[in-house]
């Protein structure tokens, strides 16, 4: 609202989450925008080099990546990832 107030646009707090059928439109929707963005984890029987434990695959990239410690995945390590960027330092991080 800030940066375009004659917008109308605005977040109501007492929204109701989605329901499965939005769930699923919003999935594809991001998917449709971020293809590029798809990280899939790497699998056990996959693993041809400790390097890549607890990595994922990504169609740009031929190293691993990992997701970042301070992200609420970092524990659970989901089977696909939809990221915004790809940071390095120690490693590459997906964020």
């Amino acid at each position: 609202n800030a940066v375009c107030s004659d917008a109308g646009v605005y977040v109501d707090n007492k929204m109701a989450p989605p329901t499965e059928s939005q769930v699923l439109c919003l999935r594809q929707i991001v998917l449709a925008g971020l293809g590029d963005h798809i990280a899939r984890r790497v699998q056990a029987e996959e693993l041809l080099d400790p390097k890549w434990r607890n990595g994922y695959k990504t169609p740009l990239l031929d190293d691993p990546v990992f997701i970042h410690p301070s992200s609420a995945l970092h524990k659970t390590l989901p089977e696909f990832v939809v990221y915004q960027e790809i940071m390095e330092t120690t490693k590459m991080y997906m964020r």
